[in-house]
């Protein structure tokens, strides 16, 4: 099966089999979110009970301790509310070259949680935060009521921190529904505009993803009659 599927790709353009060494590890440490997202692939939400074991990140933190120059790149989820979370990183920073963390923003503000984003400057953490629009009205739909605000609130004390300067903070956007987002060159020079203006918020770059026809997203796919 493998040597029939590497012969489909070598058909469709042989450079794909090629590939240098692994240089980025990505740790997905479940689906527990302070969110309830229509879009969501992993169907992440507050009920969430797929939490990697501490067993497992262990395995994580041995493997990393034998490596060189590895990017760690964590995401959920919420990965803040993994147990761990904090041990993790903690565990793993001084074997990593450079450590991303995918962020909601909004979880800045769960009871006990507002160590985080001073914790993230101390830690030299790369974010990489979830704003799927620079308008209320679309982050609200797919996010639910009050989440704009508290994103925009999230990037404003990042922004106090140095981040978008000093500290590397990255947006991302994907489109609201089943189709393909806008140019990412584009909607970067959008966002920066709107943002500064509006805010007075300031990012280092903008990434655009294709909602995946997966989990959550899925469900509405089906719902509407469209998968």
């Amino acid at each position: 099966m493998i040597a029939d599927i590497k012969e489909r790709i070598r058909r469709l353009d042989p450079n794909f089999l090629c590939h240098r060494k692994i240089e980025t590890l990505q740790v997905n440490l479940g689906n527990m979110c302070n969110q309830h997202c229509t879009h969501c692939h992993v169907s992440a939400s507050s009920a969430g009970s797929k939490i990697m074991p501490e067993e497992v990140i262990e395995k994580v933190v041995d493997f990393l301790q034998n490596q060189e120059e590895f990017v760690l790149d964590i995401t959920g989820g919420s990965p803040e509310l993994h147990p761990n979370f904090r041990f993790f990183i903690e565990k793993t920073r001084e074997f990593t070259s450079r450590l991303m963390v995918r962020t909601n923003l909004t979880v800045f503000f769960e009871t006990g949680m507002d160590w985080i984003p001073y914790w993230y400057r101390d830690h030299d953490v790369v974010l990489i935060a979830s704003l799927p629009c620079y308008t209320r009205e679309n982050v609200d739909e797919q996010r639910g009521k009050g989440v704009f605000e508290k994103s925009v609130k999230a990037l404003k004390k990042l922004n106090e921190l140095g981040y978008g300067e000093r500290l590397e903070l990255n947006l991302v956007h994907n489109p609201g529904g089943d189709f393909l987002p806008d140019h990412q060159r584009e909607l970067e020079i959008e966002y920066r505009r709107q943002l500064l203006k509006t805010h007075g918020v300031i990012f280092n770059r903008l990434f655009t993803l294709t909602n995946a026809p997966l989990g959550r997203f899925k469900d509405c796919l089906r719902a509407n009659g469209l998968l």
